[in-house]
């Protein structure tokens, strides 16, 4: 089943929807009782195959681009396109193409409406404002969501240095016995530094999977709120991981570095 809309003259070209085949709407083809459609390459793909359509059916003019011209949350489904009456009843809208700040050229469109009819009212808003109103819910969803998601990873991120570095600071001794046995500053570190990787990396590779499969049970919720992306969107995933293994590192590395510096003689005395 496909959708249809009405346009007037010079509508692709405004909104610069690409054609891909024929041709779009001219003054001739609004004449009463002339019947000319547009349609987008979904209506093509699914009518049509791999078919030309405007070979195929005579009344069929012209293949546009594939636009969500119905919102951005609404899917790109078969539309047809259709010439707007001679005499409309009523019109809904009417779309400006500018060059430059849109925003500077609203008074003149408002005041060339008007001289039309002065009793009409004028709403004027720009594309970026109708697409941020149709948003507008995503928006405040990302918002939130951002914001729960830095916490959460600040909070894991505290409690993995504050683990991490009170596991290794414990070891100051052991660690300061080995350089007073000749191990040198650098192996001391990397011996630190393998035995946090293999428990760090163990707990890494559990969380993501926990994480992955959580966002899988929940994608259903979520999927109709992404745009451009999907739930297990690898460039997230892997930024996590990376400020984990970031932290990670540097709570093993201060305090391996600060056992290197203790004077092996002290730590024996203590011994």
């Amino acid at each position: 089943m496909w959708s249809a809309a009405t346009v007037g003259p010079a509508f692709f070209e405004t909104m610069g929807i690409p054609l891909v085949h024929g041709r779009t709407f001219t003054a001739g083809d609004f004449a009463p009782g002339d019947d000319r459609f547009v349609v987008n390459e979904a209506f093509a793909r699914h009518y049509f195959r791999d078919d030309d359509p405007t070979l195929k059916a005579p009344a069929i003019i012209g293949v546009v681009g594939d636009v969500k011209i119905f919102g951005a949350r609404s899917d790109v489904r078969p539309l047809m396109y259709e010439v707007i009456p001679p005499e409309p009843d009523r019109m809904n809208a009417l779309q400006v193409r500018t060059e430059g700040d849109p925003e500077a050229v609203i008074p003149a469109v408002r005041e060339a409406v008007q001289s039309v009819n002065p009793r009409l009212f004028v709403g004027i808003a720009t594309m970026r404002e109708e697409v941020e109103r149709g948003i507008a819910r995503e928006r405040m969803v990302a918002a939130i969501s951002a914001f729960f998601s830095v916490l959460g990873l600040l909070l894991a991120s505290v409690g993995l240095f504050g683990v991490t570095s009170h596991a290794v600071a414990q070891r100051s001794k052991e660690l300061a016995i080995r350089r007073a046995l000749g191990a040198g500053g650098w192996s001391v570190i990397r011996e630190s530094l393998r035995e946090t990787i293999v428990v760090f990396g163990v707990g890494l590779a559990l969380g993501t999977l926990a994480a992955v499969v959580a966002v899988r049970v929940s994608a259903s919720v979520i999927a109709d709120l992404l745009f451009g992306l999907t739930a297990t969107d690898a460039v997230n995933l892997l930024a996590a991981v990376a400020v984990m293994v970031a932290v990670a590192l540097v709570a093993c590395l201060l305090p391996a570095h600060r056992a290197t510096r203790i004077d092996p003689l002290t730590v024996i005395r203590d011994e």
